[in-house]
């Protein structure tokens, strides 16, 4: 099976089976992500939490933000717009035998390399310093750089066996997480991971999952 192959396997999971990888093939697939994403200075300015099959009451809490997250986006954008906060979109959230939660990390340590030039020169670099201030400057780094480890961990998912679901539906502020105490700054991702009983198109009326799909690539890639 080529990459391509592989990865079209990709299928965003809305229920999943009681059976679900032991931890040590988790901690494999996170492994291997780990190993092959890059970074910028490697400073990796996030850190990858994982909630495993006993954190029931977490999961509970994170689905609770990203239900109510998607209640308030909607009834701020159109006034006099009430719904309850029940969406079954992110019941995946607290099903899934392992919940991946993508976070800020600061300060960062310089590896060896970088405190060779900072021993020769100046050079400011945003990751090392925890302020919110410097969180922001850096918000763009974290977020670009904990896609590239979602998508090689997903990769590798693929390659176990394994299915995952993303979501980015809930509040990012750090503050919105005072629950979760072991997130300690802002959330960028939320991946579910197991093995799939429904997928989101199988659980799709056909008619709807023919309307539902990606723009065309030639709108998307443009060349000058």
């Amino acid at each position: 099976m080529n990459q391509l192959e592989l990865l079209d396997k990709r299928r965003h999971v809305r229920q999943w089976q009681e059976e679900y990888p032991e931890k040590s093939v988790i901690e494999s697939v996170l492994w291997k992500a780990w190993k092959v994403s890059p970074s910028k200075q490697n400073f990796m300015p996030y850190t990858v939490t994982v909630l495993g099959p006993d954190k029931a009451k977490e999961k509970e809490l994170v689905w609770g933000l990203s239900r109510k997250n998607k209640k308030h986006v909607n009834e701020s954008h159109k006034e006099g717009w009430e719904e309850p906060a029940i969406n079954p979109d992110y019941d995946y959230i607290k099903t899934a035998p392992y919940v991946v939660i993508f976070s800020q990390r600061a300060p960062c340590k310089p590896n060896q390399f970088i405190e060779y030039l900072l021993s020769i020169r100046y050079d400011h670099y945003e990751q090392m310093h925890d302020t919110e201030e410097e969180l922001k400057a850096i918000l763009k780094t974290s977020a670009i750089e904990t896609g590239i480890f979602a998508a090689n961990l997903t990769a590798f998912c693929i390659e176990a066996g394994i299915d995952t679901s993303y979501t980015l539906c809930f509040p990012s502020s750090v503050d919105k997480w005072k629950d979760i105490p072991i997130i300690t700054h802002n959330a960028l991702l939320i991946m579910g991971l197991g093995y799939c009983k429904l997928s989101r198109r199988e659980s799709m009326d056909p008619r709807m999952s023919a309307l539902d799909m990606k723009p065309e690539s030639e709108e998307i890639i443009k060349w000058l």
